[in-house]
């Protein structure tokens, strides 16, 4: 990993909590010592010290599911309480939270394109 700057490890680690939202289940993400990681290190780069959005992310990925909300409506809900979080995360180490939402899409396209064989060109 030569030539990766802090900055770049940053913004992978952002794009990360980016794509559990995306991927996010009904039941939950078990409590596992890489998330605490991933937020542990995307805090030690928080401007201000404030450590609200990364508890909220953590309770938002590990709480259990609603028993009476279906599958789909609790990773929806679930999905759209990580977003949230992950953006105020964003804005708490210095990044546009629009800037990484975008960057993240980006990448989504350019794997499912890959996996179809086709190539993709962003502007």
């Amino acid at each position: 990993m030569s030539g990766v700057s802090p900055h770049q490890l940053k913004i992978w680690a952002l794009l990360i909590l980016y794509q559990m939202a995306h991927h996010s289940r009904a039941d939950g993400y078990p409590r596992t010592w890489l998330l605490r990681f991933l937020l542990a290190f995307l805090y030690s780069h928080a401007k201000g010290g404030d450590r609200t959005p990364f508890d909220e992310f953590w309770k938002a990925a590990t709480k259990a599911g609603k028993k009476d909300a279906p599958t789909v409506t609790g990773a929806y809900e679930r999905g759209m309480e990580l977003k949230r979080e992950a953006a105020r995360i964003c804005l708490a180490v210095g990044e546009e939270p629009r800037a990484i939402h975008d960057q993240f899409y980006r990448e989504l396209s350019r794997e499912d394109a890959e996996k179809r064989d086709e190539k993709v060109k962003f502007r």
